[in-house]
């Protein structure tokens, strides 16, 4: 309880180092932390068997009346605040004090009532020695030839009772007892011993399925069948009537539904379970909740079972999540690498054939009609492919820097709207961590070839970016605009470079594209597709 009070003391000045104004939120939840210290069950329990509530209720009153509200009011000055701690931490040191005088009292008062009953205990002992040799000599070399037959196996031997004291007689009957006890004693024990070794059996059936366990999650390969017989067998070895497991919105586009197990045949007798909840969780992030549910309150060992597996697969997960995370960021340097050596070579490459084309086409004054509009083509065409070539070194270097598609999404919007001179209006209904993230970039590379045709092409004055999902959880973008539309002989995706992007992505998310258009009165882009897991 000294120490107790001392982190109170430690947190007092932790609150202290928060007492700037841009620090407030911090001070708020550090006082909290306090506030429960000075609250806790056990630290008034133990006040009031130990007699300190004078003490304690002037520190509560100190800390209530003046302390708290002095830190957590940005208008107070720092000088007013370190001296409100440091009057808050006398009080606390005149508990510590009296709390120490406590226990000093205490040791003193049990190290004299040891001396005491030692002394008393070298007394008893004298005289019971003596008495023993008086008064039990005799029949005491009588009890032992008892014991001694009782030890051979023979059970027939019983004490007669003579002129003795009573306790020896107490003791012959306790011997007579015994020889006829003996037997149901030794059933009892080969019944000890069965128990411990069912005991010990089932503890090895738990480090067999541990081991098992994990040496499946080694494998680092997220299946929804070896989980499912995982959670089924432990459910059978902890006497389980149901394990539940929710995943949280870091898994959401690994594990999107509930994992949900119980036995095939359940009795039909109707009992209240018993729920208890366990945290699949790391000090990075939280990937669940695993509910189970028992009609009896869970054993020790078999709780200690329950959280080594939870322990496991929280390792599992994160090592997975970790695998994908650095399988993306390979991907996304390759990508960067192929953009570094388009840059370096051919679009160095097409630059100087446009130079050269240009100088051309100052000097064509000796050059007939027909070689002359040979060159504009040339040209039209060299600037095509340098058009099209920045484009792809834009979409390789486009990436998720910061992991959130929501942010990326809308970077984009403000990339656009600016150069198209109005605010895009964009709707986003999408859960955070909903789609995985090769399928987050798909997704982006659309908007961005959509709004890049729109800005090109369209002469829109009005554009709409809906994200919605429904409620199957199938994801759904919608792009619509109030340009000039798309002629009927450009609708077909071979004679339209940006849909056959988006349709080549579309594609790949695996997902469904529909384009309405007609001419002048804009185009709407329907996309649906299932966030689910790809192998």
């Amino acid at each position: 309880m000294i120490n107790r009070v001392g982190a109170m003391r430690m947190q007092s000045y932790r609150i202290l180092a928060f007492s700037n104004p841009a620090s407030l939120n911090q001070a708020r939840e550090e006082v909290r932390r306090l506030q429960a210290a000075l609250t806790a069950p056990t630290f008034t329990t133990f006040i009031a068997d130990e007699h300190f509530i004078d003490s304690y209720d002037a520190i509560i009153k100190l800390w209530e009346s003046e302390t708290k509200k002095i830190l957590l009011s940005p208008s107070v000055a720092p000088l007013q605040k370190r001296q409100a701690v440091k009057t808050f931490i006398a009080q606390l040191n005149v508990l510590i004090s009296k709390i120490d005088h406590h226990t000093e009292n205490n040791i003193t008062a049990i190290s004299n009532t040891q001396n005491v009953f030692f002394l008393l205990t070298l007394v008893f002992l004298f005289l019971a020695f003596s008495a023993l040799h008086k008064h039990l000599f005799t029949p005491w070399r009588s009890l032992l030839h008892i014991a001694n037959a009782v030890r051979q196996g023979d059970f027939e031997q019983r004490f007669e009772s003579r002129d003795y004291r009573d306790e020896m007689a107490v003791l012959g009957n306790a011997l007579n007892d015994m020889s006829s006890q003996l037997k149901l004693t030794y059933d009892d024990l080969e019944q000890r011993v069965n128990t411990k070794t069912h005991e010990l059996e089932r503890q090895n059936q738990f480090l067999d399925f541990l081991y098992r366990s994990g040496r499946s999650f080694n494998r680092h390969r997220l299946s929804v069948d070896a989980l499912a017989s995982l959670f089924n067998e432990l459910m059978v070895i902890a006497d389980l009537q149901r394990i539940t497991f929710y995943p949280s919105e870091h898994l959401r586009y690994i594990l999107d539904n509930t994992m949900d197990y119980q036995p095939s045949k359940r009795s039909n007798t109707e009992q209240e379970l018993i729920t208890q909840a366990w945290s699949v969780s790391d000090d990075s992030r939280e990937y669940g909740r695993l509910e189970t549910m028992s009609t009896h309150a869970i054993p020790a060992a078999q709780a200690q079972l329950i959280e080594t597996f939870c322990d496991s697969f929280t390792q599992y997960l994160g090592a997975f999540i970790q695998e994908q995370q650095t399988h993306q960021l390979l991907v996304l340097e390759e990508r960067q690498t192929i953009a570094r050596e388009l840059h370096d070579s051919i679009a160095q490459s097409l630059s100087f054939l446009k130079i050269k084309s240009g100088i051309l086409r100052i000097k064509s004054d000796n050059l007939t009609p027909s070689q002359y509009q040979l060159l504009e083509e040339i040209s039209q065409e060299i600037n095509s492919a340098y058009h099209q070539l920045r484009e792809l070194l834009v979409t390789f270097r486009l990436t998720l820097d910061d992991a959130c598609l929501a942010n990326a999404i809308q970077k984009t919007i403000d990339e656009y709207s600016e150069k198209l001179g109005f605010i895009i209006h964009l709707k986003n209904e999408w859960p955070e961590h909903c789609i995985q993230p090769q399928q987050a970039i798909h997704i982006l590379h659309i908007i961005r070839e959509a709004l890049s045709n729109i800005y090109k092409h369209s002469g829109a004055t009005d554009v709409l970016v809906s994200l919605t999902r429904d409620s199957d959880k199938e994801c759904h973008l919608t792009i619509r605009d109030n340009g000039v539309g798309i002629s009927p002989q450009n609708q077909t995706l071979s004679t339209h470079y940006g849909l056959t992007i988006i349709a080549d992505r579309v594609k790949s998310l695996p997902g469904r594209l529909k384009i309405d258009s007609q001419e002048h009165q804009g185009t709407t882009l329907l996309i649906g597709f299932s966030p689910s897991q790809k192998d």
